[in-house]
């Protein structure tokens, strides 16, 4: 429905706050799934520190702010137990939702892993075996 609403979209802002949710309800319900198996897990939104310019479908990221928002915001609740969060989203300085294109949600992991300072990142995906890099940039 949402893919449906989105094609129907008038601008391209609409497009990325209509295809954010699905992001949105997928976290949230990763993090009740984890509940109900007695995991101590909480939801954060990914927007409150991934500020981007305002090129929706493709916005960039200003590091500098993810970092030092990540600090403040979300590095103490990982203190806490395990953050579930977005890849993919953020917003622009208006507070509307913005989309990083494709390979967002990836791209998100390796930032926000950059912010804190860690020392690998772990991306799984569907596709087949195992891979130190993305192979349709190394041979």
């Amino acid at each position: 429905v949402l893919a449906e609403a989105a094609a129907l979209a008038t601008s391209p802002a609409l497009t990325d706050e209509l295809v954010s949710h699905g992001e949105l309800m997928s976290t949230l319900l990763f993090v009740e799934i984890l509940r109900e198996r007695d995991v101590q897990a909480q939801w954060f939104d990914v927007r409150k520190v991934m500020r981007t310019n305002d090129r929706f479908g493709r916005a960039e990221p200003d590091i500098a702010a993810l970092a030092e928002l990540a600090a403040l915001q979300l590095l103490p609740r990982l203190n806490e137990g395990l953050v579930i969060t977005q890849g993919f989203i953020g917003s622009e300085n208006k507070g509307r939702t913005t989309t990083l294109g494709r390979g967002g949600s990836d791209y998100t992991a390796a930032l926000l892993a950059e912010a804190f300072r860690a020392s690998r990142v772990d991306i799984w995906t569907d596709g087949p075996g195992i891979s130190a890099a993305d192979p349709r940039g190394v041979s």
